[in-house]
């Protein structure tokens, strides 16, 4: 979905790799994002009421997209079980971890925290 709104930022249907952005809470440095050129896309996953109000207040746009729980839960499996993203305590999980501990929650979170 980032990809398609960034096409129709730019007008142009031609992919960019460049232009991808991570999720922001991925990003260490928030500091970044305000030198990326404007108008910009930005991806996370942090509800609307955790915005900052100036956006809004400013003409900022917003678009939300929801997605299937279980294809959401998929995608974070495939994220966790590489250890790039999460950190090297998730690499390898199985899915029956994942699930019991971050879907269905029997355990804590902690290990999707450290990054």
């Amino acid at each position: 979905m980032t990809e398609i709104l960034d096409m129709l930022v730019r007008g142009s249907a031609e992919y960019s790799k460049e232009k991808l952005v991570k999720p922001l809470e991925l990003i260490g440095d928030l500091d970044l994002i305000h030198s990326l050129p404007s108008p910009r896309v930005l991806n996370t996953h942090l509800p609307y009421k955790w915005f900052p109000k100036k956006h809004i207040e400013t003409g900022g746009k917003i678009v939300r997209c929801t997605r299937n729980p279980k294809d959401m839960y998929v995608s974070m499996f495939h994220h966790c079980s590489t250890g790039l993203e999460f950190g090297q305590k998730t690499k390898g999980m199985t899915w029956t971890h994942f699930f019991n501990n971050v879907v269905i929650g029997k355990g804590n979170n902690e290990m999707l925290n450290e990054r």
